[in-house]
């Protein structure tokens, strides 16, 4: 999940807060991370294997 807004101004129409959410079955956050930076993106894609696995 991540949250976008509509933006004329921003580039493609919309505009972004560049967090990275990670929800379960059952709606509840698992795991977020800043989807600009490269190393929490990896950390976070950890959480969504350990996730998959263990539904």
């Amino acid at each position: 999940m991540s949250i976008a807004v509509e933006d004329p101004n921003a580039p493609g129409g919309f505009d972004h807060s560049g967090w990275i959410l990670l929800i379960d079955k059952d709606r509840h956050i698992r795991s977020y991370c800043n989807g600009t930076v490269p190393e929490k993106v990896d950390e976070f894609m950890k959480d969504v294997d350990w996730l998959l696995g263990n539904m």
